[in-house]
């Protein structure tokens, strides 16, 4: 139950934040290179930057603001772990995910990309 009652106050704050976020300017340092994130008062963001590799860091820095909740829950349920929030009704998915296996094939990929460094 409490599950229930933490969900519903992630999304209350959401919402809040989508319905109440006042337009600004961020600034962030990629590489030394100045790129700048504008938001109006609709939340669009603007991204101005020097080169594409700043442009798409500021891009991913911009998704993860505004999609934070989303990518956490699309990361659990690829996880199988989906009946942690939902009980019993989420079980045959996480059942399914686990068979799959994203979760292990994610963190054998993981593994790889960190020897190369």
């Amino acid at each position: 139950m409490w599950k229930k009652i933490v969900i519903g106050l992630l999304l209350l704050l959401a919402a809040t934040y989508v319905l109440f976020n006042p337009p600004y300017t961020d600034t962030l340092l990629y590489q030394g290179e100045q790129i700048s994130i504008e938001r109006g008062a609709e939340g669009i963001p603007h991204i101005r930057a020097p080169n594409r590799q700043a442009f798409l860091y500021a891009f991913g820095y911009v998704t993860a603001e505004d999609r934070l909740f989303q990518m956490s829950f699309r990361r659990v349920f690829a996880q199988g772990r989906i009946a942690e929030f939902l009980g019993e009704r989420g079980l045959q998915s996480d059942i399914m995910m686990r068979e799959i296996g994203f979760n292990k094939l994610a963190k054998d990929i993981a593994s790889r990309f960190k020897q190369e460094d």
